[in-house]
Parts: structure tokens; C-alpha cells; sequence
């Protein structure tokens, strides 16, 4: 009886890794999944204990979420977002591609995340967790959990203080309608020419489950 458990459960790791994408030796580990529901990297699921690998795109469905472990930072994919991951160096990389995308690290140097072409990263080292969110093909919305966050787009920078929300506005343009709460026209860089984004403050966040907050947090001094 306790083999023919033992052999059962061989075949069922044996086929759970048979469903993950097949990749080169040698390819470079992103991290460990430690939280699953309703993820995939392509067609395959996601389970607690995969491994990511260096280019794994990842996806989550209408009630999913997936929690990470990277060398040195934790990312949340909360439910219906995209995300490809990189293993890259100095930095792991984090594209994403649609929804939300919660990170926590200890070092400015340990994850940059990118979203429709701009770049956010921590402001400096020390506890930082950020929650980046794609809210249309020009538009994110960004909060500052814990630490600062520098935000940067098409070679401009601009730092968030911790606590703040902020809706971005990419490549403004020069005239908005009467009923937009914009200026009607885009801010100046001191050269004169045009800002290629806009901060707009804004009140909350979407909101995270509890569980979503635990995972994103858990050891922020650990990640």
C-alpha cells in the first residue's frame, strides 16, 4: 500500500512537469512559485513549487493569482493580468503586459518593472513594495506602498513618495476636450518642450484582497 502511494505520487510530479513548457539547459531561474490559483505559462498550469524560468510569460484568469519568489525580491499577479518575466542582471526584469502587478524588495538594484514602455523601480534600498497597474493604452496607475518609487519614461524621471497614488497620463496631448479635468495643455520641460507624461493624484487603489496584502508584504526585509 505505502509503495503504490509512493508510485502515485511520482506520476503525478512526473505529470505536472511534463505540462511545462520544455526549455534549453542552462536557462537561467527567475524564481519559485509560492502562491497559485487559476495561472498559466502558456497552456500549462501553474502550481505551487514551479520554477520560472528566464523569458516565462505568465497569465492569470478571472478568479486567479500567482505569488513569486525571486532571488532578491517577491512579486503578486493578482487576477486577470500578464506579465513576462526576466532574469536578467543587475536587475530581474518584470514586463507587464495587462492588470496589476504587486512587487516588494529590499534593494534599488533587485527588480525593474516595466509597463506600456515606462520603467518603475524602488527610489533607494530598503523595504519598497509598489503596485503598478495598466489602466488603458495610455494610462497607469501606481502606489507606493511602502518606500519611494522612481518612475521613468522615454529618458525623463520623476520620483513617487511613499503612500502616494498616481494616475499617469502618457504623451499627453497638446489640447484636451472641454469636459477632460487635464490642463489643456501639456507641461513644459524647462528646454521648452513638451512632458512626455502627467501625474495625476488620486485618492485610493484599487484595492487588494487580504490575502493578496500578505502575500505582496510577507518579509519585505526577506524577499
Amino acid at each position: 500500500m505505502v509503495l503504490r502511494r509512493i508510485l502515485i505520487g511520482v506520476l503525478i510530479v512526473a505529470l505536472t512537469a511534463a505540462e511545462l513548457p520544455a526549455r534549453p539547459a542552462g536557462t537561467a531561474v527567475f524564481g519559485v512559485v509560492t502562491q497559485s490559483s487559476d495561472a498559466h505559462i502558456g497552456a500549462a498550469t501553474l502550481t505551487l513549487g514551479s520554477t520560472i524560468f528566464d523569458g516565462d510569460s505568465l497569465a492569470t484568469g478571472k478568479l486567479g493569482a500567482v505569488g513569486i519568489r525571486g532571488s532578491a525580491s517577491r512579486l503578486y499577479v493578482p487576477a486577470q493580468s500578464r506579465v513576462m518575466l526576466y532574469s536578467a542582471a543587475p536587475a530581474a526584469i518584470a514586463n507587464l503586459n495587462a492588470g496589476t502587478l504587486v512587487f516588494s524588495a529590499t534593494k534599488a538594484s533587485a527588480i525593474q518593472i516595466f509597463a506600456l514602455d515606462a520603467q518603475i523601480c524602488p527610489a533607494a534600498d530598503g523595504p519598497t513594495v509598489g503596485q503598478i497597474s495598466i489602466a488603458g493604452p495610455k494610462l497607469l496607475e501606481i502606489f507606493a506602498r511602502r518606500g519611494a518609487l522612481l518612475f521613468s519614461y522615454h529618458g525623463e524621471s520623476r520620483p513617487i513618495s511613499e503612500g502616494s497614488s498616481i494616475r499617469v497620463v502618457l504623451d499627453p496631448p497638446e489640447d484636451n476636450s472641454a469636459n477632460s479635468t487635464r490642463p489643456r495643455k501639456t507641461p513644459k520641460l524647462p528646454d521648452g518642450k513638451p512632458r512626455g507624461f502627467l501625474f495625476l493624484i488620486i485618492g485610493g487603489t484599487a484595492a487588494l484582497t487580504a490575502v493578496a496584502i500578505h502575500e505582496a508584504l510577507e518579509s519585505p526585509d526577506r524577499p
